[in-house]
């Protein structure tokens, strides 16, 4: 970047010395830009002047230049938070460790000359410098751009608190090296009807692509969360990692809940993570999901949320459920038969002592035994996930976020 002009003191910047270069673009544009290509952070030392206040030369130097005079580590004995019978001290603030680097630029701008030299120049650090990709890291380069101003400004009409909006930026920029990792394009779907109105929209982004490679074996697929001004539930694919942490695996809306809609959602989702299924994913009761699950995931186990299930009990046996230990009963023969021969006589048990035989709800629930009594699904792997509560927890996360008037936009 720098090339010798002259004696062997005298530099410019290469390609000759530039007509008219004024000060602050000799610092934007060639400075300051050579120590973002080099990882480490420049300041300005000293500034000369003319009669007129006009600047005439400057020192530029690394910013870990200097000693650290006055600076003493602070040890932990000295500093007494309240502790009684002593004297309260502040703790100092911690100063920018010196390095005593002799990295240094001069420049001058010659009288009856328009343009600015090097006289000086030490390119040599004693520390080692940063890549460039985290220079955004060193505090003197810590700022805002105009972009992010913008985004802030959009987040803060959208209803976002300021807390929120750290952790967006620290997603943002903490997820680079994964966005990388996993390919770095989001997937992006669409389905548009006869009238050319959006039915369904299918997205999965790069972090959640990575994710699924890594802990795609159960998933959960809950379509009972709110739905937008556009009234399309927003239908998030829910699973946990190796920390019982929840992770997402995509997002979804969708403006009808058919069997050829919940195909389309499926078959675009299993496009987009590369075409591997799940051992075992976790729904709602719902036909038409059901029959789309079959088509779409033939080598999936599918399971039923019981939670959802349990939840019906009180509209479907209102006569009945209205006894006080039927909800006992309910519970201890459906999750705590131990195997499938001892759930029977209790399944036959029940419905004799509550008089259900004619309960047609009951008997369909019966028929999907194996996908949501614990005797039968004990031995299908599901991470210990039973219910939808991972979607259900998800769901609450994205209501600090966004809401029923949230728009696509």
């Amino acid at each position: 970047m720098w090339a010798q002009q002259g004696g062997p003191h005298k530099w410019a910047p290469q390609g000759g010395p530039r007509s008219g270069i004024t000060i602050r673009h000799l610092w934007r544009s060639v400075i300051r830009a050579y120590a973002l290509k080099n990882g480490f952070a420049i300041k300005i030392q000293n500034t000369q002047r003319r009669v007129d206040k006009t600047i005439y030369a400057r020192t530029y130097v690394c910013n870990l230049t200097g000693e650290n005079r006055d600076k003493e580590p602070v040890e932990d004995e000295e500093v007494l938070i309240g502790s009684v019978g002593s004297e309260k001290k502040n703790r100092r603030r911690d100063k920018l460790p010196r390095r005593g680097c002799k990295f240094r630029i001069y420049v001058i701008n010659r009288r009856n000359t328009r343009h600015w030299e090097i006289t000086s120049l030490e390119l040599n650090h004693n520390h080692e410098v940063v890549s460039p990709s985290k220079m955004n890291l060193i505090k003197r380069e810590r700022h805002v751009t105009a972009a992010q101003k913008n985004l802030i400004k959009s987040l803060h009409v959208s209803g976002i608190e300021p807390r929120q909006q750290m952790n967006i930026f620290g997603k943002m920029h903490g997820g680079e090296e994964l966005e990388e990792e996993s390919g770095g394009n989001v997937f992006i779907r669409t389905l548009i009807d006869e009238e050319g109105r959006l039915k369904c929209l299918l997205w999965v982004v790069p972090r959640s692509l990575l994710a699924y490679k890594n802990f795609g074996d159960v998933i959960a697929f809950d379509t009972t969360y709110r739905t937008n001004r556009y009234v399309m539930p927003f239908v998030p694919f829910t699973g946990m990692n190796h920390h019982y942490q929840s992770v997402l695996f995509g997002f979804a809306l969708m403006r009808d809940e058919l069997k050829t809609t919940f195909e389309w959602i499926l078959g675009t989702w299993l496009e987009a993570v590369e075409g591997k299924s799940p051992l075992a994913i976790i729904t709602e009761q719902d036909q038409a999901m059901a029959g789309a699950i079959q088509s779409q995931l033939p080598n999936t186990t599918h399971l039923l949320c019981s939670w959802h299930i349990s939840n019906k009990f009180p509209e479907k046996l209102s006569t009945s459920y209205a006894k006080k230990e039927i909800k006992g009963d309910f519970n201890n023969y459906i999750y705590h038969s131990l195997t499938e021969e001892i759930f029977e006589d209790r399944w036959k048990a029940l419905i004799l002592k509550y008089k259900l035989e004619d309960n047609t709800w009951l008997q369909g629930l019966y028929n999907l035994k194996y996908k949501w009594i614990d005797a039968y699904t004990r031995n299908i792997f599901s991470a210990g996930q039973k219910i939808t509560s991972r979607s259900e927890g998800m769901n609450a996360f994205f209501d600090a976020y966004v809401g029923s008037c949230t728009g696509l936009k």
